[in-house]
């Protein structure tokens, strides 16, 4: 049988494993792990397929495995670079840690002049794992099957779903939760909460209603040309027409607002992640790898229209409700 130890996973870039979940390219031979096979979706070798190339492993390239005292020594000493991530040296010429995944950026070094003879630029790489390793747990599921689900700004959301997972805390801080509030979660994909979100946002505007036709009535009765220091006195001079009930509908207005953005920038992530694990969970039970992918594309990424679809019925709902109030 052949060993894969020490190869790398052409997905992922980290290294492989003989206790890992491995793959095999049955044209080629090119091993993956299990779960980066299933997210690429087909053989990066694919067109190779139908020659007679075929991939050669680290244990056919060298007659014997380096022992157990030389990969701690190349592992931990040396000039090369250090990785972030997992503390390992390698090359200081490598884009990819080849024992965690790890991507530095990029292997041009400015100094060395022109990339290619005639590019005078430097080649910026951005890994979609934010540094987390593909195989790290978050809630029962590996960090490369999130990704697809996510599809959009992964370099910051799966390593945030990471710490959360690892820290089992619920609490973090989203400023675009915090400000688009249901919008973002539609955006998200995550309709039910969304809907839920803009509901109670509707009725905190509805609360302010007989507090903004209260000041609308003293607003008509000023001259042309008024300013607010007008306002403000004629205000002043009618406070019997902002009832008790009128004020407690504004204070319960302003309230549940100012809580819904709170509490959406608090738990947005934790929203989001555990969204992302159980449509993970769903995918991977009794699917095969066409409906897994079909399900991947119903569930996964995000949702550019149904925000602004239901930004424009939101307010056309205050719009009409306002009306048949007043």
């Amino acid at each position: 049988m052949i060993s894969y130890e020490g190869d790398k996973c052409p997905v992922c870039h980290a290294i492989l494993f003989d206790d890992d979940d491995i793959v095999v390219c049955p044209e080629c031979g090119t091993p993956y792990h299990r779960d980066c096979y299933r997210l690429a979706g087909k053989c990066v070798n694919s067109d190779k397929h139908g020659t007679n190339w075929r991939y050669v492993s680290e244990s056919e390239k060298h007659a014997t495995d380096r022992t157990a005292e030389d990969e701690y020594q190349q592992r931990t000493t040396g000039t090369g670079k250090k990785c972030p991530n997992c503390g390992a040296i390698s090359s200081s010429g490598t884009i990819f840690c080849p024992y965690c995944g790890y991507q530095f950026g990029s292997a041009y070094n400015p100094g060395q002049g022109p990339m290619n003879g005639s590019y005078e630029y430097m080649a910026r790489v951005i890994d979609p794992m934010g540094g987390v390793d593909p195989r790290t747990d978050i809630d029962g599921v590996p960090a490369s099957a999130l990704m697809p689900f996510v599809a959009v700004n992964t370099q910051r959301y799966i390593p945030k779903f990471a710490d959360m997972s690892r820290r089992k805390k619920k609490v973090s801080w989203n400023w675009a939760s915090f400000f688009l509030r249901g919008y973002w979660l539609l955006y998200r994909k995550c309709y039910k909460e969304g809907i839920v979100a803009l509901v109670i946002s509707l009725i905190s505007i509805l609360l302010n209603i007989p507090m903004n036709n209260v000041t609308n009535s003293l607003i008509d009765t000023l001259p042309h040309g008024s300013t607010y220091g007008d306002l403000f006195a004629a205000i002043g001079d009618n406070l019997s027409l902002y009832t008790p009930g009128v004020i407690i509908c504004a204070v319960l207005g302003i309230v549940l607002s100012l809580g819904l953005m709170i509490i959406m920038g608090i738990f947005g992530d934790y929203i989001y992640k555990k969204h992302c694990v159980n449509a993970v969970k769903e995918s991977t039970s009794d699917k095969d790898s066409q409906s897994q992918h079909e399900f991947i594309a119903k569930k996964g990424g995000v949702n550019l229209f149904l925000p602004i679809i239901a930004y424009g019925a939101f307010y056309f709902a205050n719009f009409i409700i306002s009306i048949i109030i007043i």
